[in-house]
């Protein structure tokens, strides 16, 4: 009788241990070639809130000197200072994903003059829509790809001049964007 008794309790004990398996919500991936090339890492936190959705935040901010820069012209004569971009994503799979966001960045505009360039301060503000794809390895790492289009609500002439040189068919004020991050998923 007890030896029937503490297996019944070593098995229920067994069950409650297998059942508070902890289940990773949490991302934090970087953008490893905007370090390398401009200097300006995009650093994104990830909470999953189950196997369909999650949401987060992009931040970023230019390690670079302002004044260098202006004098390099980064970003067809514009460069963003710090963004930030909260999001939602829906997963499709568990790997395809679409990402309505908004869009909060601080930057400076490049005015070119015949004597010298006069930076100018650029707010942004407007919405954005992006897809990609995220592969999660068994280990937790992951690797994403996404690309993506924003709507700025305060600066539609500043993009038909970004653009006035090219054969860009976009609606005035948007911009479209790519990032490739890895990270881990704890």
């Amino acid at each position: 009788m007890k030896e029937i008794f503490l297996i019944i309790i070593l098995f229920s004990v067994t069950s409650v241990y297998g059942q508070n398996k902890k289940i990773a919500s949490n991302e934090l991936s970087i953008n490893p070639i905007l370090i390398v090339t401009f200097l300006n890492p995009i650093i994104t936190y990830e909470r999953i809130l189950n196997e369909d959705n999650s949401i987060g935040i992009n931040l970023g901010v230019s390690l670079e000197d302002d004044e260098i820069a202006v004098e390099n012209k980064r970003w067809n004569n514009s460069f963003d200072k710090y963004t930030v971009r909260p999001f939602y994503r829906y997963y499709f799979n568990n790997k395809i994903f679409i990402e309505p966001h908004l869009n909060l960045d601080r930057g400076y505009f490049i005015e070119e003059t015949s004597l010298e360039n006069n930076k100018e301060a650029l707010n942004k503000f407007g919405i954005g829509l992006a897809c990609g794809i995220k592969k999660i390895t068994s280990r937790q790492y992951i690797f994403q790809v996404k690309i993506g289009m924003i709507k700025d609500f305060l600066n539609p002439e500043y993009y038909e001049s970004l653009h006035e040189n090219t054969n860009n068919q976009l609606p005035k004020g948007t911009d479209t964007f790519g990032r490739i991050s890895i990270g881990k998923r704890f």
